[in-house]
């Protein structure tokens, strides 16, 4: 158990009362009404597939208890989902969770065995809890309790299924300190004191370019700042999250962290050593190492504590971003470079704000230098990233140094690269009305990154082949070629030669679309409305050029218009221009994003400017014999 946590658990046994509110509801384990075991769909959103019909947080000052109870209705196949969950902290002996079924009339519960229950550490001191429960099925109440000790750093009312009733209670106490923070533009039905109750609290639908859920479900965040334990007699107190200098010292002091890598990690010497003799000026120095550090791979865990030794980091190729981070931090300090930790909370694990101190809400590692040139931060997680590109999972996000000689939550991560992307298609019908091609795309920075990445992903390179000719219909790809797959300093090029028999009429009409292969396959926009700001991680450039070559006997019977739309401020915007020179059509587009952040009211410009960018990108050229 972390310090923080016996704070609450053990040392709140003092002194505490607080009157609760008499609107809430306590209802008993296991007691359900007609309505609930007979409902077949929920009236308020007959697509969800499950409902909550209770949930109830309470935390009790007086034993420093913390008591969760849920109850969830399945209804369709898909929610039963919900057999599977997970809570914070090791509550394995303070978890109950029973599926009950109607069966013959009567009401059958399956308990939860002992061996579905399973604790798991996160990372450090952070811990987590597991439950599968048996026997879950359309129609099943699930209902789940747990105690523990020390409030949780969260508590999500809203979430991606209906809640019916929510209710919290989480009353203060006079020698311990904590944070409340609301968060969601729901608001509470009732709200007094220490006492919150919430109804019919919709489903949650997550929207495209949403920076982070997080940060719009209706929730609560919880944080311990300090304690203090005083008399005349003796005096016991501690500081966590009520100062940017609390939270430096903290991490450093952490058995997880500053202590970790201020050990000697003599492993690293010989690493250390052999940069110093390639020599170079500190840049190089920062660069090589950086690269070096490209031999560890990242288990795709976000953390700021380490998970292990950094010598098993080393050793086992393998590590979170804490391990990988902190490993290269300590190299950089053997070549006599000033380095130093930046922790961060991650776009999808919401915003943080420098005005309010937060240990638990930081969940990123990054590592700072300062080099002649300037500050330079760095993150080593990334296979496919050049010295300096931090990944897009961090870009718009604060973090704060962990030194003191550095402003207090000061960093702020904004890209320095774009989403970059262009490509050339050239195609020529042949007189029997055969078309062949070669289309070649250039990717760079954060399009090369995330094209790599999801390469990687597939079985091999052949398997991603198969799947584009069939998101292709009628095109066959007879050969094709990755450049620079391994290098994260030179543009990784796609090239594909390419070919089409499919058309209308023989050979004597030819239609097709001019940006197969290249052009985007969904529209993120679709709509009516936008709840939540537009967030983009980084800019866009994608640049489009298409050559058309036809033989004698052929014309060009219809080609798209040209054609420029701008949303509502001009910092988006699409181009497309068709230049038709005797038996040549040569088509330029190109779509560009400048801003990162679009506000709600921004949308309709948006949405009508995609909507018009998808119907050029997907409109044909027809090509005719003569």
């Amino acid at each position: 158990m972390s310090l923080r946590s016996f704070t609450i658990a053990a040392l709140i046994v003092l002194c505490a009362q607080t009157t609760f509110a008499e609107k809430v509801k306590r209802e008993k384990f296991g007691k359900f009404t007609p309505e609930e075991l007979e409902m077949k769909v929920y009236d308020k959103d007959t697509t969800a597939d499950a409902v909550v019909l209770y949930q109830y947080a309470e935390f009790s000052p007086m034993s420093g208890t913390y008591r969760y109870h849920q109850r969830i209705k399945v209804l369709k196949k898909t929610g039963t989902s919900h057999a599977n969950m997970a809570f914070p902290g090791q509550v394995k002996n303070g978890v109950k969770a029973v599926a009950y079924n109607m069966e013959d009339g009567k009401l059958v519960p399956t308990k939860l065995p002992k061996e579905s229950v399973f604790e798991e550490r996160v990372v450090g001191s952070i811990y987590r809890t597991r439950i599968a429960l048996p026997n879950v099925k359309v129609g099943t109440i699930i209902e789940v309790e747990y105690t523990r000790q020390g409030i949780p750093s969260s508590l999500e009312i809203q979430l991606y299924i209906p809640v019916i009733y929510s209710a919290a209670i989480l009353p203060k106490h006079p020698n311990v300190d904590y944070n409340i923070k609301e968060i969601g533009a729901l608001g509470a039905v009732y709200a007094k004191g220490d006492t919150w109750i919430y109804r019919d609290i919709p489903a949650f639908v997550g929207e495209y370019y949403m920076i982070s859920d997080r940060d719009y479900r209706v929730r609560m965040e919880m944080e311990v700042t300090s304690y203090n334990y005083s008399n005349r007699n003796y005096a016991v107190m501690g500081f966590f999250a009520n100062s940017w200098n609390a939270v430096t010292k903290f991490f450093n002091d952490n058995e997880y962290l500053g202590k970790k890598y201020r050990d000697f990690n003599f492993h690293l010497n010989g690493l250390a050593d052999s940069i110093k003799k390639v020599g170079g000026s500190d840049e190089d120095l920062a660069k090589i190492a950086f690269d070096a550090m490209k031999r560890i791979k990242w288990n795709g865990q976000e953390a700021c504590y380490l998970s292990q030794e950094l010598s098993q980091t080393y050793q086992l190729r393998s590590g979170n971003s804490a391990d990988i981070n902190s490993s290269l931090m300590v190299v950089l300090r053997k070549l006599n470079l000033k380095a130093y930790p930046v922790l961060l909370s991650t776009r999808t694990n919401g915003k943080i704000s420098r005005y309010s101190p937060t240990i638990d809400k930081l969940n990123y590692m990054i590592i700072g230098v300062d080099l002649p040139s300037g500050t330079q931060y760095l993150d080593a997680t990334e296979l496919d990233a050049p010295f300096g590109l931090l990944p897009s999972r961090i870009n718009g996000c604060l973090g704060h140094p962990i030194d003191n000689s550095k402003n207090e939550c000061s960093v702020l991560i904004e890209p320095q690269k774009s989403d970059k992307r262009s490509s050339v298609s050239e195609f020529t019908l042949d007189p029997s009305g055969k078309i062949v091609g070669k289309v070649t795309i250039n990717r760079n920075d954060y399009n090369a990154i995330d094209f790599k990445k999801f390469l990687r992903s597939k079985t091999d390179h052949d398997t991603y082949i198969q799947e584009l000719e069939s998101a292709n219909q009628g095109w066959y790809i007879d050969k094709f070629n990755f450049v620079n797959l391994n290098d994260p300093y030179k543009p990784f090029i796609n090239e594909y030669d390419v070919s089409y028999s499919s058309s209308l009429g023989g050979n004597e009409m030819v239609t097709f679309n001019p940006f197969v292969f290249v052009k985007p396959t969904f529209n993120p926009f679709v709509r009516e409305t936008r709840k939540y700001p537009i967030s983009y991680p980084q800019p866009i450039e994608h640049a489009y050029t298409v050559i058309i070559n036809i033989p004698e006997g052929y014309q060009f019977s219809e080609i798209p218009k040209n054609g420029e739309f701008v949303n509502r401020d001009k910092t988006m915007k699409f181009e497309y221009k068709a230049l038709r020179v005797g038996s040549k059509v040569t088509i330029n587009a190109k779509f560009t994003v400048n801003k990162l952040q679009y506000e709600t009211v921004e949308y309709f410009s948006i949405r009508d400017l995609f909507d018009k960018m998808m119907q050029k990108l997907n409109e044909s050229v027809i090509i005719k014999k003569v």
